[in-house]
């Protein structure tokens, strides 16, 4: 084995590690199970504690110093290393729950779970009581049920006349890009 393929074997051996080490530590676990698990001394478990808390911290000011674009890049492309990676996964259901997880991420990412805006326009209506429907309201109010259901079947059986629409406000013009 050449010093390339050795080197990169202990470097993907130390990346297995590296992962396990983060689960035993979100799981309560020691560094002597870490140690028994991978058959290495304490020494060397402490050692792969510094060198990974090193590296995390290193990750964060990393993070810390990239430009919005530039961690969404990021993101993204990790995000395609687990589609990857998911696609191995034997489990059907486990498959199926990772993918997920992760399109729920990239919606988070690109914005599309959060709510949309809608424009509000205030309409200010000026009503007096001189209106047709404010006089049927005021001579139609303490009325019983029974009674309003006679006003309204008089109201259907009356002749109609077709009456001018008056003069409104204009209509709503929408820029280019609104929607209603």
């Amino acid at each position: 084995m050449n010093r390339s393929r050795k080197h990169r074997a202990e470097l993907d051996a130390r990346n297995h590690r590296a992962a396990a080490f983060w689960r035993f530590r979100q799981e309560g676990r020691t560094l002597q199970e870490y140690a028994n698990e991978f058959g290495v001394s304490l020494r060397t478990a402490n050692n792969d504690r510094d060198h990974f808390m090193e590296k995390a911290d290193e990750a964060v000011v990393d993070l810390c110093t990239m430009s919005r674009e530039e961690l969404r890049h990021q993101i993204r492309m990790e995000l395609e290393e687990l589609k990857a990676e998911a696609a191995t996964v034997t489990d059907p259901g486990k498959r199926i729950y990772l993918k997920l997880q992760i399109v729920e991420r990239k919606c988070k990412l690109y914005g599309l779970d959060e709510p949309t805006r809608t424009q509000s326009t205030n309409v200010n209506v000026q009503v007096d009581a001189s209106g047709r429907f404010h006089k049927f309201v005021q001579s139609a109010a303490g009325l019983s049920e029974a009674q309003l259901e006679q006003v309204f079947v008089f109201a259907e059986a009356m002749p109609r006349e077709e009456l001018p629409m008056p003069a409104g406000p204009p209509p709503l013009q929408l820029e280019a890009g609104e929607s209603k």
